[in-house]
Protein backbone atom coordinates (compact mmCIF):
# COMPACT_ATOMS: atom_id res chain seq x y z
CA UNK A 1 0.00 0.00 0.00
CA UNK A 2 1.42 3.22 -0.90
CA UNK A 3 2.17 5.83 1.82
CA UNK A 4 -0.44 8.22 -0.06
CA UNK A 5 -3.28 5.71 0.11
CA UNK A 6 -2.39 4.83 4.13
CA UNK A 7 -2.13 8.54 4.77
CA UNK A 8 -5.50 9.32 2.95
CA UNK A 9 -7.41 6.17 4.50
CA UNK A 10 -6.42 6.88 8.13
CA UNK A 11 -6.82 10.56 7.79
CA UNK A 12 -10.61 9.78 6.64
CA UNK A 13 -11.26 7.43 9.50
CA UNK A 14 -9.79 10.49 12.01
CA UNK A 15 -12.40 13.14 10.35
CA UNK A 16 -15.19 10.09 10.90
CA UNK A 17 -14.67 9.17 14.15
CA UNK A 18 -12.67 11.69 15.59
CA UNK A 19 -15.27 14.60 15.99
CA UNK A 20 -14.75 15.66 19.95
CA UNK A 21 -18.71 16.06 21.46
CA UNK A 22 -20.12 19.62 23.44
CA UNK A 23 -19.14 17.80 27.27
CA UNK A 24 -15.90 18.58 28.45
CA UNK A 25 -14.15 15.44 29.97
CA UNK A 26 -12.56 15.37 33.11
CA UNK A 27 -8.92 15.30 33.56
CA UNK A 28 -7.43 11.49 34.94
CA UNK A 29 -5.48 13.47 37.28
CA UNK A 30 -5.20 16.59 39.58
CA UNK A 31 -2.22 18.99 39.36
CA UNK A 32 -1.03 17.77 42.93
CA UNK A 33 -1.51 13.58 41.30
CA UNK A 34 0.30 14.79 37.98
CA UNK A 35 3.05 15.26 40.35
CA UNK A 36 2.62 11.95 41.98
CA UNK A 37 2.88 10.32 38.52
CA UNK A 38 5.88 11.92 36.79
CA UNK A 39 7.74 10.97 40.14
CA UNK A 40 6.55 7.00 40.28
CA UNK A 41 7.32 6.93 36.63
CA UNK A 42 10.66 9.08 36.85
CA UNK A 43 11.81 6.70 40.09
CA UNK A 44 10.51 3.39 38.48
CA UNK A 45 12.79 4.29 35.19
CA UNK A 46 13.28 0.55 33.72
CA UNK A 47 12.23 -1.71 31.43
CA UNK A 48 9.56 -3.69 33.41
CA UNK A 49 7.69 -1.24 35.83
CA UNK A 50 4.65 0.55 34.30
CA UNK A 51 2.29 3.06 36.11
CA UNK A 52 -0.97 3.32 34.90
CA UNK A 53 -2.65 6.14 35.67
CA UNK A 54 -6.95 6.29 36.24
CA UNK A 55 -6.69 2.51 35.88
CA UNK A 56 -9.65 0.38 35.45
CA UNK A 57 -9.89 -2.82 37.60
CA UNK A 58 -10.98 -4.89 35.09
CA UNK A 59 -7.97 -4.22 32.82
CA UNK A 60 -6.45 -7.07 35.58
CA UNK A 61 -9.41 -8.96 36.90
CA UNK A 62 -11.65 -10.72 34.73
CA UNK A 63 -15.69 -9.16 35.56
CA UNK A 64 -17.26 -12.30 35.09
CA UNK A 65 -14.89 -14.88 36.61
CA UNK A 66 -15.29 -12.53 39.67
CA UNK A 67 -18.88 -11.35 39.55
CA UNK A 68 -20.18 -14.21 42.07
CA UNK A 69 -20.00 -13.60 45.68
CA UNK A 70 -19.47 -9.61 45.57
CA UNK A 71 -21.43 -6.74 45.91
CA UNK A 72 -19.98 -4.83 43.35
CA UNK A 73 -19.28 -4.94 39.58
CA UNK A 74 -15.79 -5.45 38.82
CA UNK A 75 -16.59 -3.38 35.44
CA UNK A 76 -16.72 -0.24 37.31
CA UNK A 77 -14.03 -0.77 39.80
CA UNK A 78 -11.09 1.51 39.35
CA UNK A 79 -7.62 2.96 41.23
CA UNK A 80 -6.01 6.52 41.25
CA UNK A 81 -2.44 4.46 40.34
CA UNK A 82 -1.94 1.09 39.56
CA UNK A 83 1.89 -0.19 39.49
CA UNK A 84 2.53 -3.28 37.44
CA UNK A 85 5.48 -5.50 36.27
CA UNK A 86 6.24 -6.84 33.03
CA UNK A 87 9.51 -7.83 30.63
CA UNK A 88 9.62 -5.14 28.48
CA UNK A 89 6.16 -3.62 29.92
CA UNK A 90 4.03 -5.81 28.76
CA UNK A 91 1.46 -8.69 29.47
CA UNK A 92 2.08 -7.09 32.70
CA UNK A 93 0.94 -7.91 36.43
CA UNK A 94 -0.29 -5.72 38.82
CA UNK A 95 1.64 -6.09 42.54
CA UNK A 96 0.44 -2.59 43.56
CA UNK A 97 -3.13 -0.79 43.82
CA UNK A 98 -3.16 3.52 45.05
CA UNK A 99 -6.71 4.18 46.08
CA UNK A 100 -8.35 6.90 46.34
CA UNK A 101 -11.93 8.37 47.46
CA UNK A 102 -13.57 6.87 43.78
CA UNK A 103 -11.99 3.34 44.33
CA UNK A 104 -13.75 3.32 47.47
CA UNK A 105 -17.07 4.63 46.20
CA UNK A 106 -16.74 2.11 43.27
CA UNK A 107 -16.02 -0.77 45.76
CA UNK A 108 -12.50 -1.41 44.13
CA UNK A 109 -10.65 -0.72 47.22
CA UNK A 110 -13.08 -3.53 49.25
CA UNK A 111 -13.03 -5.76 46.25
CA UNK A 112 -8.87 -5.57 46.31
CA UNK A 113 -8.81 -5.87 50.35
CA UNK A 114 -10.89 -8.99 50.04
CA UNK A 115 -8.61 -10.58 47.41
CA UNK A 116 -5.93 -9.81 49.44
CA UNK A 117 -4.32 -7.61 47.13
CA UNK A 118 -1.42 -5.40 48.28
CA UNK A 119 -3.16 -1.46 48.89
CA UNK A 120 -2.02 1.87 49.38
CA UNK A 121 -4.67 4.56 50.14
CA UNK A 122 -3.50 8.25 48.18
CA UNK A 123 -2.33 10.49 50.71
CA UNK A 124 -3.16 14.32 49.45
CA UNK A 125 -1.85 15.84 52.48
CA UNK A 126 1.83 14.27 51.78
CA UNK A 127 4.25 16.16 49.13
CA UNK A 128 4.79 14.32 46.22
CA UNK A 129 8.03 13.23 46.88
CA UNK A 130 7.33 12.00 50.53
CA UNK A 131 4.49 10.02 49.33
CA UNK A 132 6.71 8.17 46.03
CA UNK A 133 9.31 7.55 48.61
CA UNK A 134 6.44 5.82 50.62
CA UNK A 135 5.71 3.79 47.74
CA UNK A 136 9.24 3.05 46.70
CA UNK A 137 9.46 1.71 50.30
CA UNK A 138 6.85 -1.09 49.91
CA UNK A 139 7.67 -1.96 46.48
CA UNK A 140 11.39 -2.41 47.83
CA UNK A 141 9.81 -5.06 50.87
CA UNK A 142 8.51 -7.36 48.59
CA UNK A 143 7.05 -8.61 44.94
CA UNK A 144 3.32 -10.29 45.49
CA UNK A 145 1.97 -10.73 41.97
CA UNK A 146 -2.40 -10.18 41.62
CA UNK A 147 -4.98 -10.26 39.06
CA UNK A 148 -5.84 -12.86 36.26
CA UNK A 149 -5.70 -10.71 33.29
CA UNK A 150 -2.31 -9.50 31.80
CA UNK A 151 -3.11 -5.78 30.01
CA UNK A 152 -0.61 -4.32 27.61
CA UNK A 153 -0.01 -6.79 24.90
CA UNK A 154 3.07 -6.31 21.85
CA UNK A 155 1.05 -4.57 19.73
CA UNK A 156 -0.18 -2.05 22.32
CA UNK A 157 3.02 -1.17 23.58
CA UNK A 158 4.65 -0.70 20.02
CA UNK A 159 1.50 1.24 18.89
CA UNK A 160 2.31 3.74 22.33
CA UNK A 161 5.85 3.78 22.33
CA UNK A 162 5.76 5.08 18.43
CA UNK A 163 3.20 7.93 18.99
CA UNK A 164 5.47 8.86 22.03
CA UNK A 165 7.88 10.34 19.21
CA UNK A 166 5.54 12.35 18.21
CA UNK A 167 3.65 13.51 21.32
CA UNK A 168 5.94 13.30 24.24
CA UNK A 169 6.39 17.21 24.89
CA UNK A 170 3.01 18.06 24.96
CA UNK A 171 1.00 14.89 25.96
CA UNK A 172 1.28 11.94 28.22
CA UNK A 173 0.16 8.72 27.07
CA UNK A 174 -2.09 6.49 29.93
CA UNK A 175 -2.53 2.95 29.32
CA UNK A 176 -5.75 0.87 30.82
CA UNK A 177 -8.17 4.23 31.82
CA UNK A 178 -11.26 4.09 33.49
CA UNK A 179 -13.83 5.76 31.17
CA UNK A 180 -15.57 6.74 34.50
CA UNK A 181 -12.73 9.03 35.40
CA UNK A 182 -12.96 11.37 32.42
CA UNK A 183 -17.06 11.93 32.65
CA UNK A 184 -17.92 15.31 32.55
CA UNK A 185 -19.31 16.44 35.56
CA UNK A 186 -22.70 17.51 34.19
CA UNK A 187 -23.02 13.77 32.98
CA UNK A 188 -22.22 12.31 36.79
CA UNK A 189 -25.03 14.66 38.31
CA UNK A 190 -27.93 14.83 35.35
CA UNK A 191 -27.66 11.50 33.07
CA UNK A 192 -28.09 8.43 34.72
CA UNK A 193 -28.55 6.30 31.79
CA UNK A 194 -25.26 7.74 30.14
CA UNK A 195 -23.76 7.32 33.99
CA UNK A 196 -24.64 3.79 34.14
CA UNK A 197 -23.38 2.96 30.51
CA UNK A 198 -19.95 4.50 30.67
CA UNK A 199 -19.45 2.80 34.01
CA UNK A 200 -19.90 -0.24 32.46
CA UNK A 201 -17.28 0.41 29.61
CA UNK A 202 -14.16 -1.50 29.88
CA UNK A 203 -10.56 0.17 30.03
CA UNK A 204 -9.73 2.47 27.14
CA UNK A 205 -5.92 1.11 25.79
CA UNK A 206 -4.24 4.12 25.66
CA UNK A 207 -5.31 7.74 26.36
CA UNK A 208 -3.51 10.51 25.07
CA UNK A 209 -3.89 13.46 27.59
CA UNK A 210 -3.28 17.15 27.67
CA UNK A 211 -1.93 19.26 30.25
CA UNK A 212 -2.23 22.58 29.21
CA UNK A 213 -5.11 22.52 29.68
CA UNK A 214 -5.51 19.31 31.76
CA UNK A 215 -7.60 17.26 29.72
CA UNK A 216 -7.62 14.11 28.03
CA UNK A 217 -7.70 14.93 24.16
CA UNK A 218 -7.72 11.21 22.50
CA UNK A 219 -8.90 7.67 23.04
CA UNK A 220 -7.28 4.76 21.17
CA UNK A 221 -8.17 1.30 21.17
CA UNK A 222 -5.96 -1.45 19.44
CA UNK A 223 -8.13 -4.05 18.31
CA UNK A 224 -7.12 -7.39 17.92
CA UNK A 225 -8.32 -10.47 15.38
CA UNK A 226 -11.20 -10.99 17.81
CA UNK A 227 -12.39 -7.32 16.95
CA UNK A 228 -13.96 -8.85 13.78
CA UNK A 229 -16.24 -10.94 14.93
CA UNK A 230 -19.85 -9.54 14.97
CA UNK A 231 -20.57 -9.02 18.55
CA UNK A 232 -17.09 -7.53 19.20
CA UNK A 233 -17.58 -4.99 16.08
CA UNK A 234 -21.21 -4.13 17.98
CA UNK A 235 -19.40 -3.76 21.51
CA UNK A 236 -16.65 -1.31 19.87
CA UNK A 237 -19.18 0.83 17.80
CA UNK A 238 -21.21 1.00 21.24
CA UNK A 239 -18.32 2.10 23.22
CA UNK A 240 -16.96 4.83 19.93
CA UNK A 241 -20.63 6.36 20.48
CA UNK A 242 -20.31 6.60 24.48
CA UNK A 243 -17.33 7.86 24.25
CA UNK A 244 -17.64 10.90 21.69
CA UNK A 245 -21.30 11.64 23.38
CA UNK A 246 -18.99 12.84 26.82
CA UNK A 247 -16.26 14.62 24.61
CA UNK A 248 -13.91 12.03 24.13
CA UNK A 249 -12.86 11.01 20.24
CA UNK A 250 -11.71 7.25 19.45
CA UNK A 251 -9.60 6.11 17.31
CA UNK A 252 -9.07 2.71 16.50
CA UNK A 253 -6.32 0.75 15.24
CA UNK A 254 -7.82 -1.99 13.05
CA UNK A 255 -6.32 -5.90 12.61
CA UNK A 256 -5.68 -4.64 8.90
CA UNK A 257 -3.30 -1.40 9.95
CA UNK A 258 -1.49 -4.02 12.22
CA UNK A 259 -0.95 -6.73 9.03
CA UNK A 260 0.71 -3.83 6.94
CA UNK A 261 3.11 -2.08 10.19
CA UNK A 262 4.35 -5.94 10.74
CA UNK A 263 5.61 -5.57 7.42
CA UNK A 264 7.33 -2.00 7.77
CA UNK A 265 6.95 -1.04 11.24
CA UNK A 266 9.23 1.89 11.55
CA UNK A 267 8.18 3.43 7.98
CA UNK A 268 4.69 3.27 8.81
CA UNK A 269 4.31 4.28 12.00
CA UNK A 270 6.44 7.29 11.78
CA UNK A 271 3.94 8.52 9.20
CA UNK A 272 1.05 7.14 12.06
CA UNK A 273 2.63 9.23 15.13
CA UNK A 274 3.17 12.04 13.04
CA UNK A 275 -0.72 11.87 12.09
CA UNK A 276 -2.05 11.57 16.11
CA UNK A 277 0.36 14.06 17.49
CA UNK A 278 -1.03 16.52 14.68
CA UNK A 279 -4.58 15.26 15.23
CA UNK A 280 -4.24 16.00 19.10
CA UNK A 281 -3.22 19.27 19.00
CA UNK A 282 -5.73 19.77 16.27
CA UNK A 283 -8.73 18.92 19.40
CA UNK A 284 -6.46 20.71 21.81
CA UNK A 285 -6.19 23.94 20.10
CA UNK A 286 -9.70 23.71 18.38
CA UNK A 287 -11.48 23.80 21.84
CA UNK A 288 -13.32 27.14 22.42
CA UNK A 289 -12.46 29.54 25.22
CA UNK A 290 -15.84 29.11 27.18
CA UNK A 291 -14.87 25.08 27.05
CA UNK A 292 -11.50 25.67 28.10
CA UNK A 293 -12.72 27.68 30.57
CA UNK A 294 -15.83 24.95 31.49
CA UNK A 295 -12.72 22.45 32.13
CA UNK A 296 -10.66 25.01 34.43
CA UNK A 297 -13.99 25.60 36.28
CA UNK A 298 -14.44 22.36 37.31
CA UNK A 299 -11.23 21.37 38.15
CA UNK A 300 -11.05 24.44 40.73
CA UNK A 301 -14.17 23.32 42.41
CA UNK A 302 -13.47 19.74 42.86
CA UNK A 303 -9.64 21.29 44.49
CA UNK A 304 -11.65 23.63 46.40
CA UNK A 305 -14.34 21.14 47.45
CA UNK A 306 -11.39 18.67 48.11
CA UNK A 307 -9.34 21.35 50.23
CA UNK A 308 -12.70 22.45 52.08
CA UNK A 309 -13.16 18.98 53.24
CA UNK A 310 -10.07 17.49 54.57
CA UNK A 311 -9.60 21.59 56.30
CA UNK A 312 -12.99 20.62 57.96
CA UNK A 313 -11.52 17.18 59.38
CA UNK A 314 -8.38 18.68 60.36
CA UNK A 315 -9.27 21.45 62.09
CA UNK A 316 -12.42 19.65 63.65
CA UNK A 317 -12.93 16.43 62.95
CA UNK A 318 -15.56 16.35 60.91
CA UNK A 319 -17.22 16.27 57.51
CA UNK A 320 -18.00 20.32 56.53
CA UNK A 321 -21.49 19.74 56.35
CA UNK A 322 -22.03 18.51 59.21
CA UNK A 323 -20.67 21.62 60.86
CA UNK A 324 -22.34 23.92 62.24
CA UNK A 325 -22.88 26.99 60.35
CA UNK A 326 -20.20 29.03 62.72
CA UNK A 327 -17.67 26.56 62.08
CA UNK A 328 -18.55 26.65 58.46
CA UNK A 329 -17.49 30.56 58.05
CA UNK A 330 -13.60 29.62 60.21
CA UNK A 331 -13.48 27.05 57.61
CA UNK A 332 -14.39 29.18 54.54
CA UNK A 333 -12.21 32.12 55.89
CA UNK A 334 -9.44 30.19 56.88
CA UNK A 335 -6.37 31.07 54.71
CA UNK A 336 -5.70 28.35 52.60
CA UNK A 337 -9.00 28.47 51.42
CA UNK A 338 -9.27 32.18 50.76
CA UNK A 339 -5.90 32.38 48.69
CA UNK A 340 -7.16 29.26 46.56
CA UNK A 341 -10.39 31.13 45.72
CA UNK A 342 -8.14 34.45 45.32
CA UNK A 343 -5.50 32.39 42.80
CA UNK A 344 -8.61 31.56 40.58
CA UNK A 345 -10.04 35.19 40.50
CA UNK A 346 -7.03 36.58 39.25
CA UNK A 347 -6.31 33.75 37.13
CA UNK A 348 -9.74 34.18 35.39
CA UNK A 349 -9.44 38.31 35.52
CA UNK A 350 -6.56 38.21 33.46
CA UNK A 351 -7.58 36.09 30.80
CA UNK A 352 -9.96 38.83 30.37
CA UNK A 353 -9.12 41.36 28.11
CA UNK A 354 -11.55 44.07 30.02
CA UNK A 355 -13.24 44.01 32.77
CA UNK A 356 -16.39 45.94 34.80
CA UNK A 357 -16.15 47.10 38.34
CA UNK A 358 -19.54 45.82 38.33
CA UNK A 359 -20.16 42.18 38.95
CA UNK A 360 -23.02 40.36 39.13
CA UNK A 361 -23.57 38.03 42.54
CA UNK A 362 -21.71 40.82 44.31
CA UNK A 363 -23.57 41.47 47.87
CA UNK A 364 -25.60 44.61 48.13
CA UNK A 365 -23.15 45.55 51.07
CA UNK A 366 -20.02 46.02 50.47
CA UNK A 367 -18.22 46.97 53.57
CA UNK A 368 -16.60 44.54 54.55
CA UNK A 369 -13.17 43.70 52.68
CA UNK A 370 -13.07 41.19 49.86
CA UNK A 371 -10.72 38.07 51.63
CA UNK A 372 -8.34 38.34 48.49
CA UNK A 373 -7.60 42.01 48.84
CA UNK A 374 -7.14 41.51 52.86
CA UNK A 375 -3.32 41.45 52.94
CA UNK A 376 -2.78 43.77 50.41
CA UNK A 377 -6.01 46.90 51.05
CA UNK A 378 -6.33 48.63 54.22
CA UNK A 379 -7.52 52.05 55.56
CA UNK A 380 -10.74 52.16 53.70
CA UNK A 381 -12.31 55.74 54.37
CA UNK A 382 -15.14 56.87 52.88
CA UNK A 383 -15.97 60.15 51.82
CA UNK A 384 -18.17 63.04 50.56
CA UNK A 385 -22.09 63.17 50.76
CA UNK A 386 -25.29 63.02 48.18
CA UNK A 387 -24.65 66.76 47.45
CA UNK A 388 -21.08 67.32 47.12
CA UNK A 389 -20.62 63.00 45.65
CA UNK A 390 -19.19 59.94 47.58
CA UNK A 391 -15.35 58.44 46.53
CA UNK A 392 -13.26 56.20 48.53
CA UNK A 393 -9.79 55.72 49.53
CA UNK A 394 -7.45 53.19 51.03
CA UNK A 395 -3.64 52.56 51.44
CA UNK A 396 -2.61 49.58 49.11
CA UNK A 397 0.29 47.68 50.01
CA UNK A 398 2.67 45.32 48.16
CA UNK A 399 6.37 43.99 49.34
CA UNK A 400 6.70 46.79 52.00
CA UNK A 401 5.66 49.52 49.73
CA UNK A 402 2.53 51.35 50.05
CA UNK A 403 0.55 53.66 47.83
CA UNK A 404 -2.73 55.86 48.39
CA UNK A 405 -5.96 54.40 45.84
CA UNK A 406 -8.74 56.35 45.39
CA UNK A 407 -11.86 55.92 43.58
CA UNK A 408 -13.88 58.10 41.21
CA UNK A 409 -16.45 60.62 42.50
CA UNK A 410 -20.26 59.44 42.27
CA UNK A 411 -23.21 61.30 42.02
CA UNK A 412 -26.80 59.97 42.28
CA UNK A 413 -30.13 61.46 42.13
CA UNK A 414 -32.82 59.32 41.97
CA UNK A 415 -36.64 60.76 43.00
CA UNK A 416 -37.99 57.23 44.37
CA UNK A 417 -34.55 57.32 46.78
CA UNK A 418 -34.31 58.45 50.23
CA UNK A 419 -31.11 60.56 51.05
CA UNK A 420 -30.15 57.27 52.76
CA UNK A 421 -30.24 54.74 50.32
CA UNK A 422 -28.98 56.92 48.07
CA UNK A 423 -26.02 57.37 49.86
CA UNK A 424 -26.04 53.57 50.29
CA UNK A 425 -26.02 53.08 46.59
CA UNK A 426 -23.59 56.29 46.11
CA UNK A 427 -20.76 54.17 49.21
CA UNK A 428 -21.68 50.94 47.60
CA UNK A 429 -20.20 52.02 43.62
CA UNK A 430 -17.75 54.09 45.16
CA UNK A 431 -16.30 51.18 47.23
CA UNK A 432 -16.52 48.60 43.77
CA UNK A 433 -14.78 50.92 41.70
CA UNK A 434 -11.95 51.26 44.87
CA UNK A 435 -11.87 47.40 44.95
CA UNK A 436 -11.97 47.01 41.14
CA UNK A 437 -8.79 49.42 40.90
CA UNK A 438 -7.13 47.41 43.64
CA UNK A 439 -7.61 44.06 41.61
CA UNK A 440 -6.07 45.36 38.86
CA UNK A 441 -2.89 45.95 40.86
CA UNK A 442 -2.86 42.70 42.07
CA UNK A 443 -3.33 40.91 38.99
CA UNK A 444 -0.63 43.01 37.15
CA UNK A 445 1.33 41.60 40.35
CA UNK A 446 1.14 38.36 39.53
CA UNK A 447 1.03 38.57 35.79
Amino acid sequence: MSDEKFLDRLLDRLTLECTPGSWAPRPVLSEDQWSVFKRLVSCLDDDEHVVLAGCALSAFFDPDKHAAGHAHDVKKMSVLFAIAHGREKTDVRPILFITDEESDRSGATEFLQVWGVAVLPFEPLLVPHDFVEKVISILNVGRNYSGDRRPINVMESKVANQIKIGVQDEYTLLHEVSAYRMMPEGVLTCNNELNESIRRLGPIDVVIHGQNPNRPVLCIEVDGQTHTEWRSVIKDSHKNRLLREIGLPVLRILPSDMALWRNSWRKEFYLYAKIISSWARVISRGMSESLVQDVEDDQFQRKFLRQREQLANAMFGGNYQDLSKDLQILVDDSDLLTELVADKYYSDLLRMESSSFYQEGMPHSLNKLPSRLSRHLGGVRIHGSIQSGVRTEAVFKHKGASENLQSATFFLVHPKLTEVESYEQLKNIALRHLYWLADQKVAEIRR
